[in-house]
């Protein structure tokens, strides 16, 4: 093994992080060219880490075998992984769980090559970043950057991600480089440095090889003065992957055992296979040299390889999705039995690993003759749920869009069809399509055709066209008559119970809603995932349309877990968002903030337009409840900047919320009242029926003219009891503007009453609020503050900071000195930083401008600044660069 030169500092900086880490995770990101001697440094920490005490696993990801699920954890934990997420009742989060707990206190866990790491794999290290085991537990990841995947670099660069340190490998200097060259003559050195232009591996070759090459030639050339057998055998372990046995190595080169190893000892002794210290296999000495001597062999003499690996791995009994790899890589085009088992192996991924099911069925689908047949068909429309299910909305969406037109697959194509035009493209084209096929087919009472009217009514909800969307769900419902539990019949209830309120029909959908959540939990999970784009509609009519946040959170959560557990960005993106709602209205204001950012996050991952839409309607919404106006205005600016916009119906609340928020800031102007008239006027007939009940409270608290108390009382009802708590709130700010403080007092209380036995703490905390000035109008002022304590209180267990300092303000204009209340945020910072001020101190340390802070946050860039002003005024800094400093102590 060549000396270990010019990486001192780079040695010391992955000791020092396992020297001081501490509980939860440390993450380090090693990045650099192919070659460029990142997995030699991570061989070299290991035992500083190691003398720290910590046990150290080290797994690679290979570069022919991203097919196979958790391909780099199952390298690194070997016996101790605990198999694949559907090996148990808990499915992925028991994965999960099982290996955080195989992640023992004081472990450093090395992923080696991320740049080829499955999917399952990404999603599982970005599971464990974000949900880290208790630790102290360091990450050390290796990869080439400009080949991340994408899903792990969002995470990575996430703003409330653990401080990422990352240590990024360059050129080796001449002097360092020398010292590898030094058994050449001296004139040599300088031309071979220049030949491999830095590069540690190159320059290890060369010193070691005759003649004039590259930095790349010199892999082959090292190759190619090896005996005919050992370079056969070579070739065959480059087949077989980065770490081989040997017994699978003699078959996959047609040799004996014992030539087999005498081949094999002339590749260790000229340093190209090494042991691994895993049992009895070996590894290429890099990856790049295994890819060099795959690709000399010829294409022939590697599917024949292929082939004979995928016959002895069948004789051992091995998995389908174990053999599909090289079944891909051999079989011919008509090998049916091969093509079916790809197709199983597809089926076995598509749960846990839907990426790996989407090359499996491709690769089905190439081995078959025929694609435009009846066969092919089929063959299509697996690879295009597989599609769906990986997130490939758009592949998904425009093959099932071409397999409409085949009458075997008509219907089970327009379902799919229908199902990735939620996520992916806008509504009038797919809403018309769905149309024309329930009228081809009236009086088809099936399963499918039930699928596609609920995805109708999804459509049309989401252009709040709410009669349309009950009158298709209804049609959903009569298909999938009652007496079996159904994921489209528990879709259908819920949608009516989420549409009825805003057609007056209250009481029904309460009752509606009850049936549709208790078959919601009587449902299976694996119908769930099933149904994955309808599957959680009951959960999310519980919190978005009836507010019932304690259950609704409860099952937004366990929807989340199967989103999660097959990678599907769409749904996680979609639940997050609807949880950012329901937690904004539990007044946990944090984590709303926190899962409305997931959202955006996720959906510029995915890139459709109807989701990013969504996510910036989640951002404003959760900013208007921090009473944000800079982030608030932000969203709708970027929402109204989207390129193929949806209607402006779906932009229209955050315009309102805007017009509040300036109103409630002494900002005078029309602004309020045109909204109003495009929204379709005082009946705010296009929002939902909370939001219609809230807005009509808050537009009596601004005092813009109107009849709003009138309104919200003649809509709540008393079978949503939280209803009657907007209409006495409403009533409140009526009486309170009229001078009628004894009857607004009443309704004030009445309102935080009701509010609290709901849990909606944040309208709790603002009905005390209004009760204290009521209290202080008419005179009372010891009243009026202990009623500004006990909202002051409430909204800081909310952590609305914003609505604190406004309690606060009225405090003083009572007569009593108040200190600057410590924003709720910070008191759980070691530095005193908001939650904001710490995303931005972090995305400034790792180098982002203000500009790029900005479109990450969704904020404007003069809001960046006045953060960080504060930020450097609190830490005592004045530089990017001391700010930098500053973080690594918190």
């Amino acid at each position: 093994m060549e000396p270990f030169v010019g990486r001192q500092a780079e040695l010391d900086l992955l000791a020092g992080v396992v020297a001081v880490a501490e509980a939860g995770i440390t993450v380090v990101e090693v990045v650099g060219e192919p070659g460029i001697g990142k997995s030699r440094l991570l061989h070299e920490a290991g035992p500083r880490a190691a003398a720290h005490g910590f046990t150290v696993l080290t797994g690679r990801a290979g570069e022919f075998e991203q097919e196979l699920p958790f391909g780099v954890f199952q390298d690194a934990l070997a016996e101790g992984f605990p198999g694949s997420a559907d090996d148990s009742p808990g499915g992925w989060r028991a994965l999960h769980r099982a290996v955080s707990a195989v992640l023992t206190p004081r472990t450093v866990l090395v992923l080696d090559d991320l740049h080829w790491a499955d999917e399952a794999s990404v999603q599982l290290l970005a599971h464990l970043i974000r949900r880290p085991p208790a630790g102290p537990l360091v990450l050390w990841l290796a990869h080439r950057p400009r080949q991340l995947p994408d899903k792990l670099a969002a995470v990575l660069h996430e703003p409330w991600t653990a401080p990422v340190h990352r240590v990024e490998l360059t050129a080796l200097d001449y002097a360092a480089a020398e010292q590898l060259l030094a058994g050449l003559p001296l004139p040599q050195r300088r031309a071979r440095y220049t030949a491999a232009e830095g590069n540690p591996l190159y320059l290890g070759i060369l010193a070691r090889t005759a003649g004039p090459h590259t930095g790349a030639g010199a892999l082959l050339a090292e190759f190619g003065q090896l005996s005919d057998r050992a370079r056969l055998v070579a070739q065959a372990a480059a087949v077989l992957g980065d770490q081989v046995e040997p017994e699978l190595v003699a078959v996959a080169a047609d040799l004996t055992p014992a030539q087999t190893e005498a081949a094999a000892a002339e590749l260790f002794t000229a340093d190209l296979l090494r042991a691994t210290g895993a049992g009895a296999r070996v590894a290429f000495r890099h990856p790049l040299l295994r890819n060099a001597v795959y690709h000399s062999a010829s294409p022939l003499w590697r599917a024949a390889t292929h082939g004979r690996v995928a016959g002895e791995l069948a004789r051992r009994g091995a998995a389908v999705g174990v053999r599909a790899p090289h079944i891909a890589r051999s079989a011919a085009v008509g090998d049916t039995q091969a093509r079916e088992e790809l197709r199983a192996a597809a089926r076995e991924a598509l749960p846990v690993a839907p990426a790996t099911a989407v090359s499996w069925a491709q690769a089905a689908l190439d081995l078959h003759p025929e694609p435009a047949d009846e066969l092919g068909g089929e063959l299509r429309l697996e690879l295009a749920q597989a599609l769906a299910l990986a997130g490939r909305s758009a592949q998904a969406w425009e093959l099932a869009r071409a397999l409409m037109a085949e009458p075997a697959l008509r219907l089970r194509a327009t379902a799919l069809y229908a199902g990735t035009s939620l996520s992916f493209a806008w509504a009038e084209e797919t809403t018309e399509t769905l149309y024309a096929e329930l009228r081809r087919e009236p009086d088809q009472d099936d399963l499918l055709t039930a699928m596609i009217a609920m995805h109708l009514a999804v459509l049309e909800l989401s252009q709040f066209k709410f009669a349309e969307a009950a009158e298709v769900a209804a049609l959903a419902l009569r298909r999938r008559p009652a007496g079996a539990d159904c994921p489209v019949r528990c879709a259908a209830l819920a949608m009516l119970a989420m549409t009825y309120p805003q057609l007056g029909r209250v009481r029904e959908a309460v009752e509606l809603l009850a049936e549709s959540t208790e078959m919601f939990d009587r449902i299976s999970e694996a119908d769930h995932r099933a149904f994955f784009w309808i599957g959680h509609a009951a959960p999310i009519a519980e919190i978005y349309g009836h507010l019932r946040l304690d259950s609704g959170l409860r099952r937004l959560r366990q929807e989340l877990v199967v989103m999660e557990r097959t990678g599907n960005i769409t749904g996680s993106a979609g639940i997050h968002g609807y949880c950012s709602v329901g937690q904004a209205a539990a007044g946990q204001l944090a984590q709303a903030t926190a899962s409305a950012a997931e959202t955006l996050e996720l959906a510029r991952l995915d890139g459709a337009t109807p989701l990013l839409e969504a996510a910036l309607f989640f951002q404003g919404m959760v900013a208007l409840d921090c009473l944000d106006l800079d982030t608030l205005t932000h969203a709708y600016q970027q929402m109204c900047a989207l390129p193929e916009q949806g209607p402006e119906v779906r932009r229209l609340p955050l315009a309102l919320g805007i017009e509040l928020l300036r109103r409630a800031t002494d900002r005078r102007g029309d602004g309020l009242a045109r909204v109003i008239e495009r929204m379709g006027g005082p009946a705010l007939p296009q929002l939902l029926y909370r939001m219609r009940l809230r807005s009509y409270a808050e537009l009596a608290e601004v005092g813009e003219p109107g009849d709003w108390a009138d309104r919200a009382e003649e809509l709540a009802e008393e079978v949503l009891p939280w209803s009657l708590g907007f209409a006495a709130l409403a009533r409140a700010h009526t009486l309170y503007r009229a001078g009628e403080l004894a009857a607004a007092l009443a309704r004030a209380e009445a309102a935080a009453e009701v509010f609290v036995a709901t849990g909606l703490r944040l309208q709790a905390g603002r009905a005390r609020m209004l009760a204290g000035l009521i209290h202080g109008a008419n005179g009372n002022r010891p009243l009026a503050l202990s009623e500004l304590d006990s909202a002051a209180a409430i909204l800081a267990r909310c952590g609305a900071d914003r609505y604190v300092e406004l309690a606060t303000r009225h405090q003083r204009r009572l007569g009593r000195r108040v200190p600057t209340p410590t924003p709720h945020t910070a008191r759980h910072s070691p530095l005193g930083l908001t939650s904001r001020e710490t995303q931005i101190a972090q995305l400034v340390a790792r180098g982002e401008s203000n500009r790029a802070i900005a479109e990450r946050l969704v904020l404007s860039e003069r809001t960046v600044e006045t953060h960080l002003g504060r930020i450097y005024r609190k830490l005592g800094v004045s530089s990017r660069t001391a700010l930098a400093a500053r973080l690594p102590r918190q």
